[in-house]
C-alpha cells in the first residue's frame, strides 16, 4: 500500500470506529487487528485529544508518528507491529501521561548487541 492510500485507510478507519461519535470526545479507541492494511498513521487522530487509551496492537505499523498530539494518553498498545526501530519509541517522550506500553513483539526488541 503506498503511503498516500494508508493515510487514508487510517482516516477512514478512524471514523468507521468512531461511528457518530464525536472525535474530540473518544476517550478510549481500539483499531487492533488490521495487519498490514494499517501501517501508518499519519494525522488521523489528530482530533481524538481526549484519548486516554489507545489500542494499536496486530497492525503493520512501522512508525509511531502520529501519537505525539494525543498528550492526554495513559495506556497505548502496539504489540505485534512492525516498529522496528528503536528512535520511534523516543517519539512518545511527549507523552508524559502515558503509564503503560506495550511493545511486545516489536522487531527492535529481538535485535541483537553487535
Amino acid at each position: 500500500m503506498a503511503e498516500g492510500d494508508a493515510s487514508v485507510y487510517a482516516n477512514w478507519l478512524v471514523q468507521k470506529a468512531l461511528g457518530d461519535g464525536v472525535l474530540t470526545k473518544a476517550t478510549s479507541f481500539d483499531l487492533s487487528g488490521h495487519w498490514q492494511q494499517l501501517s501508518m498513521l499519519g494525522d488521523s487522530l489528530r482530533s481524538c485529544v481526549s484519548l486516554t487509551e489507545l489500542d494499536l496492537s496486530r497492525n503493520g505499523l512501522t512508525s509511531l508518528e502520529g501519537l505525539t498530539m494525543l498528550r492526554s494518553l495513559r495506556s497505548l498498545n502496539v504489540y505485534y507491529n512492525v516498529v522496528g526501530r528503536l528512535h520511534e519509541v523516543d517519539r512518545l517522550r511527549v507523552n508524559t501521561q502515558l503509564e503503560v506500553l506495550d511493545l511486545d513483539a516489536s522487531p527492535f526488541l529481538h535485535l541483537q548487541r553487535l
